[in-house]
């Protein structure tokens, strides 16, 4: 780790343990998936990907075959990323804390991403501030960043963030922080 922090502090959005497409908004206002890093593994067209729907959904079926033949999960790829972050921190000699955001739409499609993610960050024994503790249901729409996103937060939500986790890691590192 180049700057010998006192800490690693991970911040997790529920996608982070997945392969992340990227969403953006097209000038009439509808949102498009596009994935980039799936382009490079074969011959697929770049125009077709991004301006049809049924390419891309082709695409993505295939690659969500591939991964299931791979054995390749959300779990299985979050357990890597984690194992490897805690080792190398602990090579470091320094503490690991994952900070797990919530989704902003409650009783979602995330709800099985988030259960996934609280079991691999338990079994890895990695100390977590779960955030959707924190976040009242029926308030979580005020903290969308943008209204068809619920997975990342605006200024508001990230400036009750950046407080808990301050007064967390004061309180359970008090002694050895100087």
């Amino acid at each position: 780790i180049k700057y010998s922090p006192d800490m690693l502090i991970v911040g997790l959005c529920i996608n982070d343990f997945a392969l992340t497409p990227v969403i953006f908004k097209t000038q009439d206002g509808r949102m498009h998936c596009y994935r980039p890093f799936a382009l490079f593994k074969n011959n697929s067209d770049n125009f077709l990907y991004c301006h049809s729907n049924l390419y891309r959904f082709i695409l993505i079926k295939l690659e969500g075959m591939a991964a299931r033949r791979n054995q390749t999960t959300m779990e299985s790829t979050g357990r890597l990323y984690m194992s490897k972050i805690k080792e190398i921190a602990r090579r470091q000699k320094i503490p690991v804390l994952a900070v797990i955001f919530p989704y902003f739409k409650f009783d979602s499609e995330f709800n099985e991403d988030y259960k996934v993610m609280r079991k691999v960050v338990a079994e890895l024994n990695v100390e977590c501030i779960d955030l959707h503790t924190v976040f009242n249901k029926d308030e979580r729409g005020r903290f969308l960043d943008n209204p068809d996103d619920y997975i990342h937060p605006n200024s508001k939500a990230h400036r009750i963030v950046a407080d808990l986790v301050r007064e967390y890691v004061i309180g359970r590192y008090k002694e050895t922080l100087q």
